[in-house]
């Protein structure tokens, strides 16, 4: 401890590698009777020991990339290559991944002086995505997720989630639950930060899947906000200090839907992102920064009509109900402010890790506006420069959608195992290339005369 002048002011180092991960730290003085009462909010690490630290180059630079979501076995790195692919999303089911105790089907593995135990099969399958991408030289970002409904409750899963929710928040209410958590997250990012590029590599860290809708999505049962808020943000660390400790560029994000400030419509389940957000800039401010950034999912207002173009939920503020494609540019205003910026100074990253346009197979105007929304997306992400990467949701339609049929190709079948392409596909090929200006002054004409309309000129 060193002391400044007679001030009372002083400084401290804290070397966290001898702290347990995740660990918050607190001024405290003791009253005339004894008892410690806080004199400062909780402090969360600044910066991590270079022990583990690996010197890896820092991923390709990003604007506006072009990336997927639910890429599946069949796809080669040389096609992804081919299609211009730049980023991309895998997900990542920490259930049943690691376990601390020998068992069956899970291997020895060493991590940061201890032995803990990696499912054989779940991990290769993992192994396989991520390597596609990444030696399609895209920038890879893995989803963390908690199944609600895995065979048996997972260790992992918080202990007031509700099955209703598809996924869960993790269990960091017991020093058992965040040992595993931890060494589950240190299990990635050995794995995927590795300076020979063995299993591929991750860089950028999606924690959990659009926690403003939490009681679908990210499942704590029935809370308020700042609770909820208060034990995110604490993933969100864990997971910052797992992966940033060994890869200095890793990022993680905060996912979230198009919701930007819709007033809670389910008290205590669902959230306003834009409330949140505020919440974790604040948080960050006294708590400690990190370089958190958005992963925000901007679905037109129907998630049934992709003319994003004629959304009316909307205004070009920032107390908008929703941000979609037609109002991006909120976003990246907010992202761009100086109350969001980092301590640095630096504006945190955005990506646009899940959105996608329905047109069934059989519906010809569907097909042509699903095509057309395309381009109209890589118009308004031009326009915003804080958004490293839009991730398209999916290749190929899914049977279990609740009936959407987003993908740029249709279901997969035997005769079509990839699913039979929609003329959205051609145009995700061209995007970024040449063949873009043909297409666009192809289909332009389907917003241009709401744009047109909206500025008075009919």
């Amino acid at each position: 401890v060193r002391f400044t002048g007679s001030t009372g002011r002083f400084e401290t180092l804290i070397d966290v590698a001898d702290q347990p991960r995740g660990m918050r730290y607190q001024l405290a003085i003791r009253d005339r009777s004894g008892e410690l009462q806080a004199i400062s909010h909780a402090r969360g690490a600044d910066s991590f020991p270079a022990s583990v630290r690996r010197d890896l180059p820092p991923p390709a630079e990003l604007r506006a990339a072009k990336g997927l979501t639910c890429l599946t076995s069949r796809w080669t790195s040389d096609e992804l290559r081919e299609l211009g692919l730049q980023h991309g999303t895998v997900n990542i089911v920490l259930s049943g991944l690691v376990r601390l105790q020998p068992a069956p089907g899970f291997d020895p593995t060493e991590i940061r002086g201890r032995v803990v135990y990696v499912h054989r099969d779940r991990i290769a399958a993992l192994d396989h995505g991520v390597r596609v991408l990444t030696r399609a030289e895209a920038v890879v970002a893995g989803i963390l997720l908690i199944p609600t409904r895995a065979s048996g409750k997972s260790p992992l899963m918080h202990p007031e989630a509700d099955v209703a929710g598809t996924y869960a928040m993790p269990d960091l209410t017991t020093a058992a639950a965040v040992e595993l958590y931890v060494a589950t997250l240190d299990v990635l990012a050995d794995r995927y930060c590795r300076m020979d590029g063995r299993f591929g590599r991750i860089d950028h860290w999606i924690v959990h899947n659009e926690v403003d809708y939490g009681w679908q999505w990210t499942n704590m049962g029935q809370q308020p906000m700042e609770l909820f808020m208060d034990h995110y943000a604490r993933s969100l660390r864990l997971v910052d200090a797992s992966m940033r400790s060994v890869n200095p560029h890793a990022r993680v994000f905060i996912s979230l839907t198009h919701r930007w400030n819709v007033p809670d419509d389910q008290p205590w389940r669902t959230y306003a992102p834009r409330a949140m957000l505020r919440w974790l800039i604040r948080a960050s401010k006294v708590e400690g920064d990190f370089p958190w950034g958005i992963a925000y999912h901007p679905y037109p207002q129907s998630l049934w009509n992709a003319d994003t173009w004629n959304d009316t939920h909307l205004t070009q503020d920032d107390d908008t109900p929703l941000i979609t494609m037609a109002n991006l540019e909120v976003l990246d205003r907010f992202a761009r402010s100086d109350a969001a910026r980092m301590a640095s100074g630096q504006v945190r990253p955005v990506i646009l890790s899940e959105q996608g346009f329905h047109a069934a197979e059989d519906d010809e105007a569907a097909l042509e506006i699903q095509s057309a929304a395309l381009l109209y997306a890589w118009q308004q992400l031009r326009k915003c420069p804080s958004i490293l990467a839009f991730d398209y949701h999916r290749v190929s339609d899914h049977r279990d959608e609740g009936g959407l049929r987003l993908g740029l190709r249709g279901l997969p079948n035997r005769e079509n195992p990839r699913g039979r392409p929609k003329p959205a596909w051609d145009i995700f090929r061209a995007i970024g290339t040449p063949a873009e200006a043909e297409q666009r002054s192809r289909y332009e004409s389907f917003w241009r005369v709401e744009e047109r309309a909206s500025a008075g000129a009919l």
